[in-house]
């Protein structure tokens, strides 16, 4: 067993404790948000916390291109409340990282506007 400790970036307390078999930072990181840690003044140097799913993700012009489609951020809101699907199936744990990713692209561009 492996076990990440997450500490006070100012006083080196340890924050968090995280066990498990093959564990990284961002496990830890997950796990503790999960079980809502107090994180504010963690030291998270050297954890990995870009979003990620399986579909390369970009922006084109104020367009989100998500795998080989391209809409406006107006668009892609009607499909993730649609029942429409793609490729990949509605209810599943890759469509919420698909659309979360998608989430953070939409603020983004509309922290930028």
């Amino acid at each position: 067993m492996k076990t990440i400790e997450i500490k006070n970036r100012f006083t080196e307390e340890v924050i968090y404790t995280f066990i498990s078999e093959n564990a990284t930072l961002r496990d830890a990181l997950i796990d503790a948000v999960k079980n809502r840690a107090n994180l504010s003044r963690a030291d998270l140097f050297g954890a990995d916390l870009q979003p990620f799913c399986k579909w390369n993700i970009s922006i084109i012009d104020e367009n989100i291109k998500i795998g080989c489609k391209i809409k406006s951020i107006n668009d892609w809101d009607v499909f993730f409340n649609s029942t429409k699907e793609y490729e990949t199936k509605r209810g599943t744990e890759e469509f919420k990282k698909i659309q979360a990713v998608f989430e953070c692209y939409k603020t983004y561009i509309n922290f930028l506007r």
